[in-house]
């Protein structure tokens, strides 16, 4: 009878032994693969956004982008870029699968990335690359000229239209689609925002291959940096050990794309505040971005909302129930979109019930 023991241990010799002797197999056969870092020839920006916009419709997104790129590199580079599969990212459609999580272009650009800088310099550049996307309006300037002038190399129905942009503040597929759907008006399954996404191929190909040419150049400089509202997100919201401070998640997105700006209940001496009121705002004059002060006298729903001098509204920053007291709301100079307004004054409105009050005096410079 053989004991548990006893069996784990000789099993446990038999498979040692055999992963060793598969290891050292494979270890004798490493130079058939290169390692990363591989060759690199500087690559044409725009003929990468031409090919990633014509390649998101023979594959997707993610698909797009690779065989873009790798294409180039197969032809002026041959091995070991023959040797990938131009398909292997056809996972990466949609935020993977369909589940709107990271949107597909950077999936699969990263991995391209990766295999040209090597795992010591890709961070840096993968880092450039996702802090851009989170903060470019889509599609570019330039592929909605090639659209409109009908440059690109496949034609669609969009062909000659130059279409809508929005930011999304955000590298998620389900979020980037869904604000520029709401800024265009556009359905998710238009032919509008097929082409909107196939232009963002193009385009997310085009910097990957901007990147890749200034990293090989000796010239990349990172410049990405986060926005007031990351960092301030940051002080508490990141990785530590205190749960109660804000230690509960880890990450670099900007969180407003999702969140709404915490409203900072300030002390108050009374017990029930006397007024309903919407204070001034600091800094004033601003930019990027003021925090504005109101005060509410009992539990209610309210909306806090901004608008141009124009009167139409640029910005919802607050839509639900708040309790009695003095709150803070930190406008960050965007509209309900993601993309920056320009400078002038705003007016900023409180409406609770049948109370409301306003504050014509946001001078964003």
């Amino acid at each position: 009878m053989v004991g548990r023991r006893s069996f784990l241990s000789g099993a446990g010799g038999v498979v040692v032994g055999g992963f060793m002797n598969q290891t050292a197999a494979f270890s004798e056969d490493q130079d058939a693969v290169p390692e990363i870092p591989w060759g690199y020839t500087e690559l044409d920006v725009e003929e990468a956004r031409k090919r990633g916009q014509q390649c998101y419709y023979s594959s997707n997104c993610a698909s797009g982008v690779f065989q873009s790129l790798i294409s180039m590199l197969r032809e002026t580079l041959g091995e070991p870029y023959t040797s990938i599969p131009l398909d292997l990212y056809d996972f990466g459609g949609g935020g993977i699968a369909g589940w709107g999580t990271l949107c597909g272009t950077l999936n699969s650009a990263n991995g391209v990335i990766t295999l040209v800088a090597g795992p010591s310099s890709a961070p840096a550049l993968v880092n450039e690359l996702m802090g851009w996307y989170t903060g470019q309006a889509f599609p570019t300037d330039a592929s909605n000229a090639y659209g409109e002038n009908g440059d690109f190399y496949h034609e669609t129905t969009m062909t000659g239209v130059s279409l809508p942009s929005s930011v999304s503040i955000s590298p998620l597929c389900h979020v980037s689609v869904s604000k520029w759907c709401e800024s265009s008006g556009f359905a998710s399954a238009s032919d509008e925002r097929k082409e909107r996404c196939a232009r963002l191929t193009g385009d997310v190909a085009a910097k990957t291959a901007e990147l890749l040419n200034a990293f090989h150049n000796d010239t990349f400089t990172a410049s990405y940096q986060h926005s007031s509202e990351t960092i301030s997100c940051l002080t508490c919201h990141t990785a530590g050990e205190s749960f109660e401070s804000g230690n509960m998640t880890m990450g670099k997105m900007n969180c407003i794309s999702c969140h709404a700006p915490h409203d900072e209940i300030v002390a108050v001496e009374d017990a029930e505040p006397v007024s309903f009121e919407l204070h001034g705002n600091f800094p004033n004059p601003f930019n990027p971005s003021t925090t504005i002060e109101f005060t509410v006298t009992k539990t209610e729903t309210l909306t806090l909302e901004i608008y141009n001098i124009l009167g139409q509204n640029v910005r919802t920053l607050l839509h639900r129930s708040v309790n009695a007291g003095n709150h803070r709301v930190v406008w960050d100079g965007r509209d309900d979109t993601g993309l920056e307004v320009g400078p002038g004054m705003y007016i900023a409105r409180l409406v609770a019930g049948e109370n409301s009050a306003t504050n014509s005096m946001l001078m964003l410079k």
